[in-house]
């Protein structure tokens, strides 16, 4: 584990260094929810706009907790809305969807501190930029897979949650088209009907890699905001 740890961080070394790129373009992309392990009656998820922005209806009666780039609480659904922890890193890097490159955390942004819960709704349905479930790089992904009728599956990517204080993961894929692509491309699905029925005990390849890439993009931006 710890060679892939280090592996995953030379990796995505770069991929922190160019947030986005000129082959970003959402009609060739398409992000989808897959389903929830273990599933969760009552969570329904979404992406909206291609592979813009995830979204989250939390009709479970339960707490559910959002988990940021570095684990940290990110959001919270509750049975008094939704709520932002003012210190999660995540909070800030999710504003655009393009990060510019000399962007700089605020010094709130810290994830050791205690969570601070900002209401962003009184509703249950909050949606935002996550970069998990895009594509990052700075240039086009074609080189890296074998296309199979013009679309490349690119990833798999996670989403880290606690409902009620026991963890479960929001499992996607991100694929690329070589050809631009038309219409919104929402996909959703519910936690109760997901198809995935065991956890692994080691989390795969792609929950190393966002969770490293999260962690490097953090402290590269926290770095920026020490020296500015």
């Amino acid at each position: 584990m710890a060679v892939l740890a280090v592996a995953a961080a030379c990796l995505l070394a770069s991929l922190a260094q160019a947030h986005g790129g000129p082959n970003a373009d959402s009609s060739h992309f398409l992000s989808v929810v897959i389903g929830v392990v273990p599933p969760v009656p009552g969570l329904e998820l979404a992406v909206a706009e291609r592979d813009d922005r995830l979204v989250l209806t939390n009709n479970t009666g339960k707490t559910v907790i959002v988990s940021g780039y570095t684990l940290e609480p990110y959001l919270r659904f509750d049975a008094r809305g939704v709520w932002v922890n003012r210190h999660s890193p995540s909070r800030w890097l999710d504003t655009l969807r393009y990060v510019p490159e000399n962007y700089a955390l605020p010094k709130e942004a810290n994830e050791k501190l205690p969570p601070e819960w900002l209401l962003l709704t009184p509703g249950n349905t909050w949606e935002w930029h996550d970069h998990r479930i895009q594509w990052m790089g700075s240039s086009s992904p074609a080189g890296t897979v074998t296309p199979v009728n013009g679309t490349f599956d690119l990833r798999d990517w996670e989403v880290g949650i606690h409902v009620d204080g026991s963890f479960a993961i929001i499992k996607g894929r991100l694929d690329y088209f070589v050809e631009p692509q038309t219409g919104s491309g929402a996909a959703s699905s519910s936690g109760s009907s997901a198809p995935w029925t065991v956890l692994a005990v080691v989390l795969p390849l792609a929950s190393v890699l966002a969770a490293v890439g999260g962690w490097l993009l953090v402290r590269r931006r926290r770095c920026a905001s020490a020296a500015a």
